[in-house]
């Protein structure tokens, strides 16, 4: 079993990113962005944070709970300014 490390949005501006999906399937990317959708509705509407999941270009996964105030096509914007793109997010727990 991996081990997520939780981390905090100011790290996050030093993780390095790979240009490939960490998902295969479609349908799991389709999932993907309702529930980033979701999130940002919670963030923006009810001060609500979620839980990210997502891997670095070392395949090491990170955990962030943050509020998503944003996601554009290619990524998550989350409060403070952090980005995350969006095909390397593994999981959404809103």
């Amino acid at each position: 079993m991996k081990t997520i490390e939780k981390i905090s949005l100011n790290q996050g501006e030093f993780l390095l990113w790979n240009k490939t999906d960490v998902l295969k399937s479609e349908e799991k990317r389709e999932l993907r962005k309702y529930d980033l959708k979701r999130g940002q509705i919670l963030g923006n509407m009810y001060k609500e944070s979620i839980r990210i999941i997502f891997e670095t270009r070392e395949k090491e996964q990170m955990e962030v709970d943050a509020r998503v105030v944003g996601v554009t096509e290619q990524n998550v914007i989350l409060e403070n300014q952090a980005v995350i793109p969006i095909h390397r997010i593994h999981h959404v727990i809103v």
